[in-house]
């Protein structure tokens, strides 16, 4: 089993309250996709501007069952409990646009 802190380049992540992007920024060159959800449409919107990438994708989530996503279509899931306080990512990673 390999470490889920080492991702392929080829692995689909899911992340979960995706806020405003910070995380998703910071994973998505390391990954194949990003499919990340948030319930506000507000911080959607921020993370859609500030998060420039082609392999990173915002939806709002209307539930915790994530029925957008197909069952077995995945790598790693994530989340990030602190908004702004993850380790190793610039402070001005998570700063709100």
């Amino acid at each position: 089993m390999r470490s889920p802190a080492k991702p392929k380049q080829n692995d689909t992540v899911v992340e979960i309250g995706c806020d405003v992007g910070c995380l998703t920024r910071a994973i998505a060159p390391e990954v194949g996709k990003v499919f990340a959800f948030d319930l506000s449409q507000e911080m959607l919107e921020i993370a859609r501007r500030s998060v420039q990438v082609s392999n990173a994708f915002f939806q709002r989530a209307e539930t915790p069952a994530l029925t957008e996503i197909a069952d077995n279509s995945v790598d790693a899931f994530v989340a990030l409990a602190q908004p702004g306080r993850a380790p190793g990512l610039p402070e001005h990673c998570c700063a709100r646009a």
